[in-house]
């Protein structure tokens, strides 16, 4: 049985709800920008992304100071999710997520 292959048109719509389903939701404008280039050259960009790099200002606190996961009370609960909607690889971090729920491991004994 053959696997069924969409031949619609893609649309930003249709690029949005990919980049839900395979990150965490489109920067503005990604959906329009991504759906130009059609459905092939989405999926690859998704699934071969290159290098990592973190774009966007990085977070600060309420007070306006960096955020320092391992220095000050509650910025892990910061640092985690900016670098999950700041990624170039948002495929990845989703599939991390997902596999880190199945096989989470600990170094107590």
């Amino acid at each position: 049985m053959a696997v069924p292959v969409y031949k619609g048109k893609f649309t930003a719509t249709d690029a949005e709800r990919l980049l839900w389903r395979a990150g965490f939701g489109p920067k503005s404008g990604e959906a329009a920008k991504l759906a130009k280039r059609g459905l092939t050259a989405a999926v690859y960009s998704l699934t071969r992304p290159g290098a990592e790099q973190l774009v966007g200002p990085e977070p600060t606190d309420d007070r306006g100071f960096p955020v320092a996961p391992l220095d000050a009370v509650g910025h892990d609960h910061l640092w985690w999710p900016d670098g999950r909607v700041r990624t170039t690889t948002p495929l990845v971090e989703r599939m991390t997520l997902n596999w880190h729920d199945w096989f989470a491991t600990s170094n107590r004994g």
